[in-house]
């Protein structure tokens, strides 16, 4: 472990050095969400290390599993140098990915102890695209997260550390990653983002949300007698939550619900913030991405001391959307 990573730090060292040389790959290519907080020029690369990091790892049992982070890893790099600009068509792509990969992997979600619901998971087809579909709702609610520093890599360390505390509890965990090397990879590009040197890029937030959609979905079908499935939506609940409000406002509002705007609660909070106490763009970005990710770590830590309860977990999730869209009135209204 401690060879992959150094070779990451070497290889991170070496990515920074070309983007600022021949200034490719710099923030100024990607979407209105990831530019309106900063106008300095910032590489997307998070996603090129990450990837990077997880190809070393390979092992040819997860085959399917590596050539479906590099499909998606692709196009969210080419999304990052505008060369898809189109919203709906890296929507049919994601679409297309997403499907293609999750029946040539037979990926689903067992049953989740939720009886009108279950009766429809039984069913294959009905599965095959019920589990496509939660994994694009994460993969565009962490890429809509993709405008705050530390935002999207924390919200995923707080899901790795959860994972590596269930671990040392004695729950089933897969043996696609090394929990440890993963978790001081994403703090390497934490550091990083953390000082305003890297961004996660579309290809990073992709790449992050496609990993941890089969890793969680896996941690459940493996685990699935002990813990509740409403656990895993509390994990990632968030990004999820952020994409479905995202939607249905949008739609209200008559705006195509696959473009990118910047009336995300996250940029809400941003903007109080700035306004509120006058410090730099660049601390506040910080500052917000943080304090959100504090709010979501006690949120997880609550909620894993009773991983088996469905009502407890089903509760949680209730106050965390209440909380979300009480937030968020107030805050439209303030700003």
């Amino acid at each position: 472990m401690i060879f992959k990573l150094f070779l990451v730090f070497i290889f991170t060292i070496v990515i920074l050095r070309l983007v600022k040389k021949f200034l490719i790959f710099h923030n100024f290519t990607g979407e209105k969400h990831q530019i309106f907080l900063n106008s300095k020029k910032i590489p997307l690369v998070g996603g090129i290390i990450l990837c990077f990091a997880l190809l070393i790892c390979f092992e040819t049992k997860y085959l399917y599993v590596y050539l479906f982070l590099i499909s998606i890893f692709l196009l969210g790099l080419f999304s990052d140098l505008k060369k898809i600009s189109s919203p709906i068509l890296r929507f049919i792509l994601q679409f297309s990915i997403v499907l293609f990969f999750v029946n040539l992997m037979d990926l689903k979600i067992n049953p989740l102890s939720f009886y009108f619901l279950d009766i429809f998971l039984n069913n294959s087809n009905f599965n095959f695209f019920f589990t496509s579909f939660c994994i694009l709702i994460i993969l565009n609610g962490s890429n809509f997260l993709d405008g705050l520093n530390n935002l999207v890599i924390g919200y995923f360390i707080i899901i790795s550390f959860s994972l590596k505390y269930l671990a040392y509890q004695g729950f089933l965990i897969s043996s696609i990653f090394v929990l440890d090397y993963l978790i001081l990879v994403l703090t390497l590009l934490f550091i990083l983002n953390f000082f305003n040197k890297i961004y996660l890029g579309d290809s990073g937030a992709y790449l992050l949300s496609i990993f941890f959609s089969i890793i969680l979905i896996d941690f459940y079908n493996l685990n699935s007698d002990n813990i509740s499935p409403f656990f895993i939506v509390l994990l990632l609940w968030y990004p999820a939550f952020e994409n479905f409000f995202s939607i249905l406002r949008k739609i209200n509002f008559n705006f195509s619900p696959v473009k990118p705007d910047t009336f995300h609660l996250h940029q809400q909070i941003y903007k109080f913030l700035y306004y509120k106490f006058n410090k730099s763009s660049v601390v506040t970005n910080t500052l917000t991405g943080n304090l959100i990710n504090v709010y979501n770590s006690m949120l997880i830590l609550i909620g894993i001391h009773k991983i088996s309860s469905d009502s407890f977990q089903i509760i949680l999730v209730l106050i965390s959307i209440i909380f979300y869209i009480f937030l968020y009135i107030r805050l439209i209204k303030k700003n």
